[in-house]
């Protein structure tokens, strides 16, 4: 009978113990279900963190180099113009002597007004003066009503000439010109060059 009894207790342990290691399976398996889960949901953020950041690399790439490229256009344009403006000036210097004080002349026309002047040029027109250019400069201001004079004095320019009413002073050196119109030759490189 102690038999029967002790193998009753052994047989209700081993019960107890197989119900025991079944409920410690399910929970095991509960708790790698659960594990997967959370596991595939951080793995899914890590993934949407990275295509969100990836994106924003790339719109920032783009936007660098869009910006870059603008700024590679401007370059290029600002250069343009400035080869422009350049070439426009060495043009003017490198006149003929006579269509360089034919172009005088013509500026003087323009840009002479009442009164009484003296006209300056730089110390290179001023030793290069030709025959019969002072009286085509005093019959043109004249016309415009000007008494015009000549300085002894070079002014400090490369080209042109420099217009002296007293105290007042009208640069019409060929730097000067072109600096005053750097706007609208801006304007028209930018029609021929950037339709």
């Amino acid at each position: 009978m102690i038999e029967k009894i002790i193998e009753k207790i052994d047989n209700d342990a081993a019960e107890s113990c197989k119900k025991i290691v079944i409920e410690a399976e399910n929970k095991a398996d509960k708790i790698l279900a659960q594990a997967k889960e959370d596991g595939d949901q951080v793995t899914s953020q890590i993934i949407d963190q990275a295509e969100k950041q990836g994106e924003r690399m790339l719109v920032m790439s783009k936007s660098r180099a869009e910006q870059q490229s603008r700024q590679t256009i401007l370059a290029a344009k600002v250069q343009a113009i400035n080869d422009a403006v350049s070439e426009s000036l060495n043009a003017l210097n490198n006149q003929s002597e006579e269509d360089y004080f034919d172009s005088i002349i013509k500026l003087l026309d323009k840009h002479v007004i009442e009164g009484e002047c003296i006209m300056m040029f730089s110390s290179r027109d001023t030793a290069r003066i030709p025959n019969g250019f002072s009286e085509k400069a005093i019959q043109c201001a004249k016309e415009k009503g000007c008494k015009l004079s000549f300085s002894d004095k070079s002014a400090k320019i490369d080209s042109g000439f420099i217009l002296k009413y007293g105290d007042i002073e009208i640069n019409c050196s060929f730097d000067a010109l072109i600096e005053e119109r750097r706007e609208d030759i801006k304007e028209v490189v930018n029609s021929i060059l950037f339709k």
